[in-house]
């Protein structure tokens, strides 16, 4: 087989001579080199000094002219200058031979032009292929390729500088950032001088193929001409393409059979998972308390269900087995073929290839995986392996073995063979896809099998298809007996179902109703809780549109104060200046004061906004419960006009059945009087044949007649008899029927009467829920109001008033309750530590923001993630806003738990999310309103102008719906 290598034994020296000297000097260094030399010649021309060229193309000139002195050493140098590139474009080894260095350039090369396109191509074809492609391009592309390199590296590093510089400059960088400025640079001038040295390695080795191609003048693969299929006349390679064909349609077929067959055996397992799922629950039925009538009916179903899956199953398992013969049938006569045809080709090929040793495995997948065009490719594949010298080169190693690749366009295939033995083994042939010459008909094989002689010429494959054909006609009537079966199982239990759905729905609307009952309970307690909270905001909302007004009244009068300070400055004179300094700083304190004031006012009505939203998806929420509950009993409602249309229906059934029974009743008497004359007839009858058999001259023909009438009235009265217990049967099962409807009828109507008992009772409940909370709210507007300093008197009162438990709820507790604060409230703490001292029980719900998820879920543990150990470390509480004020209250929490224990009293707290500000005195009377007592009291030094507003009042029930609030008995979390 020719090589690439062996173009150059038709080129001429001068042009291998000349692109030796170019792949030499046409490199990165050289152009660097060069560009010195130039800049140095420069110089000396500037000093009028002698010089000498140094530009590129005149040192190829120079090397191509020394090459062309000593023709001995051209060849040689080419390939040097070859196998270096090879290296630069990265494919390293060792050539030992003109092939291994030819293979190991065309594989290199192909990476200019996609490897994809050239995967499996061999050798031969890929030297024809990347010869006319590499004719195509430029042989100035190598020249010029370095000197764009360089350029493009140049501009690289002045941008990197001057933006180094500018940065550097202007925004004074560390020199860290320099650092990483100019390693990125670095970094980038490599890669890109990497790239670019490959690219000029494979163009130049492209240049060399398109050279040595065009020098060698034929075609480098091998030609087909002498293979041994071309050996084989016309109609021997069509007798050869149909064999091969017949093999890959009965493989394929044989493959739909045993995908047919995995597929029943699949719904077999299915059937028999359901078959034994019905057999647990008619063994389950037996434990069941239902309804005997309804246990028996599904025990029926269940088992008319099962033998419809045996019915089922046994039809499949009968299919399976045909279709098993069939696989074996098919089976035996692809192998047959197989082995003729492999026979044949092998023969054939063993005389042409004696260089190799074939093995049974090649020439069974080569017939079995391969379509007939594609064994073609296989052969042209062997002749070039025949061709070569260095079969390792030619093949790629993969675990230990070769393999020699190739590809018709579609099916991917490779020889396996190894080629340290000698001969040389030819082990094995893979494909990447089945073939796809599997279109013959079951007739076109038939045809081929007769051909060579395996089947019979009486034999057909018909009976496999008649076989399928017949499996198809049960399946189509076990769907008809099934559908027949199901529609007889409709008629018989119509009846029956309609009573099992009326007991789902008085299950249902049982359900139903205990859910509402439940809803109401749930809404009694949830309002109420709504109402309170609301009345809290509201407080709070009196509160901020009491400050809100406040601070426009003092904006008002700042703002008259300084109009009349500046009219007093316009009556100045100007020789006063004191007095206009005076002024001018005066006024200048109002606009700071009307400033402060101004944005104080901005932020309580932001406050007021909040609240306002809060307070109006309470009243939406608080609707909605009302809503739902009312819905689910107009719901239940229609479930009663539905069983009440149920018990309609049972009158209607039973009716139909008395006058059914009435029918048959009919029926019975007619059938009663016909079997009465018949008998009257069958008993003359017998009488006169006794007669006629017992006296002297027997009428034979007249005998004859009267057997034949007593034998049609026997048999008249036997159908009579039938008719008769038929139609008893009917009346007894319509009886029982009725039995049922009636006991049906009467449990849905109790079923009506206790539901409309318990949707009267729930209406009442509803409208009481609505009573009681309009009383609630009432109650709460009704109570006794203070407001701003007034309030303080109220508090310390009534902790001062608790004898056995003081309930007290706040968002936060701040420095007033601390002795160690100057802004601490002494009456206030002497009160509360007075109280422990009497024995007095306090609960303290605290905590705002930072805690647990939902303002409904005060009763669960705070999940916000903070040490508490790292509170009880805290020696003064911290200051400030946000999560320090949330550790405030906790640190003042901790220090009253502390005080507590060495009184004669007890402090039991709860972590909640909560912004109320209420409390509880021994369950006698309750506060609640906008004031955060535990954390801002008014005192006689106050110069704080907040609103707050407090009510308080004695209501027991509004005391019962607050004290739910304080239903915890152990402080959580635990501060012990």
């Amino acid at each position: 087989m020719a090589i690439l290598t062996d173009g150059s034994k038709y080129a001429t020296p001068r042009e291998m001579a000349k692109l030796s000297a170019e792949m030499e000097v046409y490199t990165q260094l050289g152009i660097c080199t060069s560009f010195v030399g130039v800049v140095g010649n420069f110089f000396l021309k500037l000093l009028n000094k002698p010089y000498t060229r140094k530009s590129l193309s005149y040192q190829a000139t120079v090397n191509e002219n020394v090459l062309l002195a000593n023709p001995a050493c051209i060849t040689g140098c080419f390939f040097d200058a070859a196998k270096r590139e090879l290296k630069k474009a990265g494919t390293h080894g060792n050539y030992d031979d003109n092939e291994a260095f030819s293979f190991a350039i065309l594989r290199t090369v192909i990476a200019l032009f996609g490897r994809k396109n050239f995967a499996h191509m061999s050798p031969g074809e890929l030297a024809d292929e990347l010869t006319i492609r590499s004719r195509r391009i430029n042989p100035n592309k190598m020249t010029r390729m370095p000197l764009i390199w360089f350029i493009l590296s140049c501009l690289i590093l002045i941008v990197s500088a001057v933006t180094t510089i500018q940065v550097g400059y202007f925004y004074y960088i560390s020199s860290d950032y320099y650092k990483l400025i100019l390693l990125g640079t670095l970094v980038a001038e490599v890669l890109f001088g990497l790239y670019v040295r490959r690219r000029l390695a494979l163009t130049k080795l492209a240049i060399v193929v398109a050279l040595l191609g065009t020098s060698f003048g034929g075609e480098f693969a091998v030609s087909r001409e002498g293979s041994a299929l071309s050996t084989l006349t016309t109609d021997q390679r069509d007798r050869l393409s149909r064999g091969v064909r017949a093999i890959h349609s009965l493989i394929r077929n044989i493959d739909e059979l045993n995908l047919k067959k995995s597929n029943l055996e699949t719904e077999i397992r299915q059937n028999e998972s359901l078959f034994s799922a019905n057999e647990r629950e008619i063994t389950d039925l037996s434990k069941s308390n239902e309804d005997p009538a309804i246990i028996q009916r599904r025990r029926n179903e269940l088992a008319h269900k099962n033998d419809i899956i045996n019915t089922e199953n046994s039809q499949r398992r009968n299919t399976i087995s045909g279709i098993d013969k069939a696989i074996q049938t098919r089976g035996i006569y692809a192998n047959s073929l197989e082995k003729i045809i492999r026979q044949d080709v092998g023969s054939l090929f063993r005389k042409k290839y004696m260089e190799f040793m074939f093995s049974e495995d090649f020439f069974f997948h080569m017939l079995c995986d391969l379509e007939w065009e594609t064994l073609e490719l296989v052969e042209k594949r062997l002749l070039e392996m025949k061709a070569t010298d260095n079969l390792r080169a030619l093949g790629k190693k993969e675990d230990g073995i070769y393999t020699f690749s190739f590809s018709n366009g579609i099916t991917e295939a490779r020889i396996v063979f190894d080629p340290e033995t000698t001969p040389v083994k030819v082990l094995n042939i893979k494909s990447s896809r089945a073939p796809y010459d599997v279109n013959m008909s079951d007739e076109q094989v038939e045809s081929v099998l007769k051909e060579y002689g395996i089947m019979p010429e009486d034999a057909t494959l018909k009976k496999v298809n008649d076989l399928m054909e017949e499996n198809r006609r049960l399946e189509k009537e076990k769907r008809n007996l099934e559908e027949e079966n199901r529609r007889k199982q409709k008629e018989v239990s119509g009846l029956t179902s309609d009573n099992v759905q009326a007991n789902k729905t008085i299950k249902d609307i049982a359900s139903k109703l205990r859910n509402a009952n439940d809803d109401i309970t749930r809404l009694k307690i949830e309002n109420s809780d709504i109402i309170v909270e609301k009345k809290g905001l509201e407080l709070e909302m009196q509160a901020l549109k009491n400050d809100i007004y406040n601070a426009d009244q003092t904006i008002t009068s700042l703002n008259n104060e300084k109009r009349k300070l500046l009219e007093q400055l316009n009556n100045t004179k100007q020789e006063n200046s004191e007095e206009i300094a005076r002024i001018n700083q005066i006024i200048n304190h109002l606009d700071q004061q009307i400033t402060t004031i101004i944005n104080e006012k901005a932020q309580l009505e932001e406050d007021y906004k909040a609240l306002k939203n809060e307070y109006n998806d309470l009243s939406i929420q608080y609707y909605k419960n009302i809503t739902d509950t009312t819905n689910t009993i107009f719901q239940l409602n229609i479930d009663k006009k539905n069983l009440e249309e149920e018990v309609k229906k049972k009158d209607s059934d039973i009716k139909n059945l008395e006058d059914e029974n009435t029918k048959q009743q009919t029926k019975i008497t007619s059938l009663q009087n016909s079997n009465t004359i018949t008998k009257g007839l069958l008993k003359k009858a017998k009488k006169k044949l006794k007669d006629l058999e017992s006296g002297g001259n027997a009428d034979f023909a007249e005998i004859a007649e009267l057997k034949t009438t007593i034998s049609k009235l026997e048999m008249q009265n036997g159908k009579y008899k039938s008719d008769l217990k038929d139609a008893n049967e009917t009346i007894q099962n319509n009886k029982a029927t009725i039995d049922t409807l009636e006991n049906d009828k009467s449990s849905l109507k109790n079923a009506l009467s206790i539901a409309d008992g318990k949707i009267e009772d729930l209406l009442r409940k509803i409208n009481n829920l609505k009573d009681e909370n309009d009383d609630l709210k009432s109650r709460l507007d009704n109570a006794t109001i203070c407001k701003n300093k007034s309030t303080r008197k109220l508090i310390l009162d009534a902790i001062n008033d608790a004898k056995e438990e003081l309930d007290m709820s706040v968002p936060w507790i701040s420095y007033i309750v601390d002795r160690n604060q100057n802004t601490r409230d002494d009456e206030l703490i002497t009160s509360i530590e007075n109280a422990l001292n009497r024995g007095v029980r306090i609960k303290l719900r605290y905590g705002m923001g930072n805690g647990s998820s939902s303002k409904k879920n005060n009763n669960k543990k705070n999940s916000r993630p903070i040490s508490y150990n790292e509170i009880k470390k805290l020696e003064t509480p911290p200051s400030g806003d946000g999560e320090n004020q949330y550790k405030r209250t906790l640190y003042y929490v901790w220090q009253y738990h502390k005080k507590a224990k060495k009184s004669n009293g007890e402090l039991i707290s709860f972590k909640v999310n909560d912004h109320s500000k209420l409390m509880i005195v021994d369950k006698k009377y309750y506060i609640m309103g906008s004031l955060n007592y535990l954390s801002f009291l008014y005192q006689k030094t106050t110069t704080d102008n907040r609103g707050e507003i407090m009510i308080k009042d004695n209501n027991s029930k509004v005391m019962g719906t607050l004290y739910r609030l304080f239903s915890f008995e152990a402080s959580s979390p635990s501060w012990d």
